[in-house]
């Protein structure tokens, strides 16, 4: 029949896909997260294909406007790209098989070579290298209100690039315990913007951006071992970190922060299964910690020195598995964490802080956790599943601060140093995480789904400080903090037809915050408490697929979220910043048709608007100012059984008033692509 072969090349179509329907097709499946399912995908024939093949790709685009925002936005290089896309090898000799697999795209920066070797009764080794680019947009901040009001960064086109080698050894032999050995080596270098911005004006909208430069190598041993009716598992994992990254500013001053770090972690499990009704598993983990770190920036600042920190991680818990009766499965678990963490840092403070010396904060924190949980789901009620969560968590903290200083200007004279003061703060925290849903298949072809979510955490502090340097420690004013959440979700799926499929869903979710606070006073009296912010969100969504005929099927999908949060803030005629809104539409329609039996072509639509932008008076502006539409068409022809080509183009333009027009494109994309077996 026409239609399973139109599904079948579409299912191709995904593996040799057009670089640049790649790129607009994740942007639809993004708008259609969560909302519908795509068709299912037929048995293929049964004849065997070629265990090999080779894709190769080429594709490029014409950006109008600014090539930086396409990057960003489309996470493709905005010029010509090529190279192969994947590639599988394979080849039995005996009892060994050899299998290479891999792609290699030039121009989009992004390849991989993983070699595979596994011997029959014996084990396996793996070796890799893995490599892509991500880009990001330099652009600087935007205000109507202020001339001049747009900040360029002198390069926008920002990207990094982030890789990783590895070698893999399995020992797999039936009487000897599983073992496997993992070497991993993997960095990141380049370019990417930052949302901390410096100061040409009052408002600090000027750009800055990060030079990355960190590397980190992983050893990792596991062992896995039956013994009756238990699996037991004890892994070693030792990784080092080197970064040095630079922030660089407006006026090219930089600020580097460097940070090493040794960590050694060591871990067990269990899972014993006792019948077909009961299971019980355990898992415990140690987790040392030691880093050094280093902040320096310009002469005025001088830098900071010779800071560090030791933790200590304990982590155990414990599961069980209940199938008590036929239809109802109870899970209830609990877990364990203790924590201990010891920091020192040695910097000299920038004058605006008071009299120029030099500090040595250090801090000793203690903590601990307890978390319970249980889940339940139960199926014995015709046409209906049910399901329930609960998650109980308790956790307190004691953090003890001391803070020395010396008003030495001498860099290069150890300084003597005196307490002058300290803070003891205790922590006592409460969380409540519960949900609970269910299904119900009320007829042939039609469900619905709803579920209740609810949060809820309480932090209560009890601070006790005093001396010079803390008045800086905004947490050390506030009392107690409560944030809950409320959050409600329906589904329906109808398939009113067998080739016609509505899905709808709402959410609301509402997150409130009160809080309350000491007044500052050496006397430290408590202010009545206020509520300081409410985030209040709802998400309607609509999705369509309708098979129009063997040869071809429509699928659209629409969505609009309207939120707003409103704090202590925005409230009356003196307010400092305006309620926030993060309002936006999206919607996408794809069409596919089988021409014939060796020929399909599909074509999408996603569009997506968001205009929440605002600028408050002395502040930066908030939120966003969005309007995109996305057209994409592909083509797909098999040659013969072991041959299909692939042909796409695309049109991507982008309005962002956010950055006043000046981040806004247009695009033509295409590729073609040729997948061959052997």
């Amino acid at each position: 029949m026409k239609i399973k072969h139109f599904r079948r090349m579409n299912s191709l179509h995904n593996t040799v896909r057009a670089g640049c329907v790649a790129g607009i097709g994740m942007m639809i499946v993004h708008v259609q997260a969560g909302v519908s399912e795509p068709a299912p995908v037929l048995e293929e024939e049964t004849a065997e294909l070629p265990p090999n093949w080779v894709d190769v790709t080429v594709g490029g685009a014409f950006v109008d406007g600014d090539k930086a925002a396409y990057q960003r936005r489309v996470q493709q290089d905005g010029d010509f790209y090529g190279g192969i896309s994947d590639m599988h090898m394979e080849s039995i000799i005996g009892d060994l098989t050899w299998t290479l697999d891999g792609h290699a795209m030039f121009g989009n920066e992004d390849y991989e070579l993983i070699l595979g070797l596994v011997k029959d009764d014996l084990g396996y080794l793996e070796a890799g290298y893995r490599q892509f680019r991500t880009w990001y947009d330099g652009s600087g901040g935007y205000l109507p209100t202020v001339t001049p009001s747009w900040y360029p960064a002198a390069d926008e086109g920002l990207h990094l690039d982030r890789g990783e080698l590895w070698l893999e050894a399995g020992l797999r032999r039936e009487d000897l315990p599983e073992i496997t050995f993992r070497y991993t080596h993997s960095w990141r270098e380049g370019d990417k913007d930052s949302t901390s911005w410096s100061r040409p004006d009052s408002r600090a909208i000027a750009p800055t951006m990060w030079d990355i430069d960190e590397q980190s190598d992983v050893f990792e041993l596991d062992v896995a071992y039956a013994l009756g009716n238990t699996d037991l598992g004890l892994g070693l994992r030792y990784e080092m970190i080197d970064n040095s990254d630079s922030k660089i500013f407006f006026d090219d001053e930089s600020h580097t922060e460097g940070y090493e770090a040794d960590i050694f972690n060591a871990h067990a499990s269990s899972v014993t299964r006792f019948n077909d009704q009961m299971m019980l598993s355990f898992g415990y983990a140690y987790t040392n910690l030691n880093s050094d770190t280093f902040v320096s920036r310009g002469a005025d600042i001088q830098g900071f020195n010779d800071g560090g920190a030791n933790q200590k991680l304990n982590v155990a818990n414990c599961n069980f598995w209940w199938n008590p009766i036929e239809d109802l499965v109870i899970v209830p678990s609990i877990r364990a964490e203790w924590n201990d963490v010891d920091a020192v840092s040695k910097f000299y403070y920038h004058p605006h802080y008071g009299s120029p010396g030099w500090a040595n904060p250090r801090i000793d924190v203690d903590g601990n956790m307890l978390t319970e949980q249980i889940d339940a789901r139960y199926t014995g009620i015709e046409n209906v599943s049910l399901y329930a969560k609960a998650t109980f968590e308790q956790e307190e903290e004691d953090s003890n601060y001391r803070y020395y200083q010396d008003t030495s200007v001498d860099l290069d004279e150890t300084p003597t140093y005196a307490q002058s003061g300290y803070r003891n703060k205790e922590c006592d925290a409460n969380r409540f995480k519960g949900s609970i849903g269910g299904i119900w298949y009320a007829c042939r072809g039609l469900s619905f789904a709803a579920e209740y979510y609810y949060k809820d955490t309480d932090l209560d502090y009890d601070t006790d400080n005093f001396g010079t340097g803390l008045t800086h420690f905004g947490d050390a004013h506030i009392k107690s903090l409560e944030m809950s959440t409320n959050d409600i979700n329906v589904r329906m799926t109808w398939r009113a037809r067998p080739d016609l499929t509505f899905v709808t869903r709402y959410d609301w979710q509402v997150t409130e915050f009160d809080m309350t606070a000491y007044d500052g006073t050496p006397a430290a009296a408590i202010l009545p408490g206020i509520q300081s912010g409410e985030y209040e969100r709802n998400i309607i969504s609509e999705s369509v697929t309708y098979l129009l005929n063997e040869s071809a099927y429509l699928q659209g999908a629409v969505s609009y979220t309207w939120s707003d949060t409103v704090s202590a803030g925005s409230q009356g005629a003196s307010s400092i910043v305006s309620t926030s809104d993060n309002d936006y539409l999206t919607a996408s329609l794809m069409v596919g048709y089988a021409l014939d039996e060796k020929t399909d072509i599909t074509a999408g639509y996603a569009y997506y608007y968001a205009d929440n932008f605002s600028v408050p008076v002395n502040s930066v502006g908030y939120g966003t100012d969005l309007e995109e539409h996305v057209f994409s068409v592909g083509l797909n022809r098999q040659i013969n059984r072991n041959m299909i080509w692939n042909l796409g183009y695309g049109y991507y333009t982008s309005n962002d008033g956010t950055s006043g027009g000046n981040n806004d494109f247009d695009a033509h994309m295409v590729s073609t692509g040729l997948q061959v077996r052997f």
